[in-house]
């Protein structure tokens, strides 16, 4: 009896939490140094509490890497958040161009729930001829986590890429689900 209670506690921890895919994709100037930026002023998105928790997370990470706001500023910073039921892909563009940005994702065995997939998007762009210096987004699959408890490491992990090299990567942490 007791082995297999202990077994089903067993299989039932990697349900929960394990190894998280961090998907990050990135364009722009290899390191963007330290700046100054004006916050894209989104009023409705003030509205939405993670989004204005993302938006002040960066913004905090931002300042320890001395990339600082400013309401002068020659740099415009514009935030993006979302959340998708992950069993549903994502496309860009149409016919033969179509780039796949995020495929259907199935549940694992034994998995208690449908995954969502959170993604955070940063793009600095130059105010006076909207040339791009940095534009990435973050990406993960979580069943059980909530995207509040996941922010810092998304945040973390787009200041992260910040300085080079760009393009699409992956990277794995450990937590929940």
């Amino acid at each position: 009896m007791y082995r297999s209670f202990a077994l089903l506690i067993l299989l039932g921890i990697p349900a929960c939490s394990g190894q998280v895919e961090t998907r990050i994709s990135s364009t722009g100037a290899e390191n963007i140094g330290s700046l100054e930026y004006q916050l894209a002023e989104q009023t409705t998105a003030r509205q939405n509490a993670d989004f204005f928790s993302a938006q002040q997370q960066l913004v905090q990470a931002l300042a320890a890497r001395n990339i600082q706001q400013s309401n002068s500023a020659p740099v415009l910073l514009q935030v993006t958040l979302s959340k998708r039921p992950a069993q549903l892909g994502l496309t860009k563009g149409e016919g033969e161009v179509a780039k796949t940005i995020a495929s259907p994702k199935k549940k694992k065995p034994l998995q208690s729930c449908e995954d969502q997939e959170y993604r955070l998007g940063v793009r600095f762009s130059k105010i006076s001829d909207g040339s791009v210096l940095y534009a990435g987004d973050v990406a993960e699959y979580h069943c059980n986590a909530s995207l509040p408890e996941v922010l810092p490491d998304m945040v973390s992990a787009i200041i992260g890429d910040m300085d080079g090299p760009r393009g699409d990567k992956v990277r794995h942490r450990h937590g929940k689900d």
